[in-house]
């Protein structure tokens, strides 16, 4: 794709401005610090609606520059058959199982992790608003960072074996 104004803004927003805010803030933001339950919905869903809100945008801009979404991955898969799908399946068993594992006992968290990582869920109500957040991260960042950025790198840069190397 062509890139135009509102790309260069939302890639310098995303891969400069966004960056350096996060790291002034340092590395232990949330170091010692002991949230209430209230406080970490509100990290969680605060974290999902800024990352949803930005992605919306970029879909946006990108619809509204007459692209095709399968450019970002908004196609259907390719099929899979054998062992593929086998080893899909068994990853995603051995997934759930160990997510029912914690949901049953989500306290197993070792006292010194809870007071040196104040944001990590400890009760199932808190589980249950982390999970949002966590699946928002997973959809959000795909778009944004694979589908985006990658091609809008590509597109900057060429897909010679140096460009490709630099997206």
């Amino acid at each position: 794709f062509e890139p135009n104004f509102f790309d260069h803004l939302l890639i310098f927003l995303q891969g400069v401005i966004f960056p350096l805010r996060a790291l002034s803030n340092g590395p232990d933001v949330f170091a010692g610090i002991q949230l209430d339950t209230r406080m970490k919905k509100m990290v969680y869903w605060s974290n999902s609606l800024s990352i949803w809100g930005f992605t919306f945008v970029v879909l946006l801009v990108w619809w509204t520059s007459g692209r095709s979404f399968a450019q970002l991955g908004f196609a259907p898969p390719p099929p899979v058959e054998g062992q593929p799908l086998l080893i899909i399946g068994v990853f995603a068993i051995l997934y759930m199982i160990d997510f029912f594992a914690e949901l049953k006992n989500p306290e197993n968290l070792s006292p010194e992790n809870k007071t040196q990582i104040g944001f990590i869920p400890v009760t199932m109500h808190e589980y249950l608003h982390f999970s949002f957040m966590a699946f928002s991260a997973a959809v959000t960042e795909e778009i944004l960072f694979r589908s985006y950025f990658m091609n809008y790198l590509i597109s900057v840069v060429g897909t010679n074996t140096p460009g490709i190397a630099i997206a």
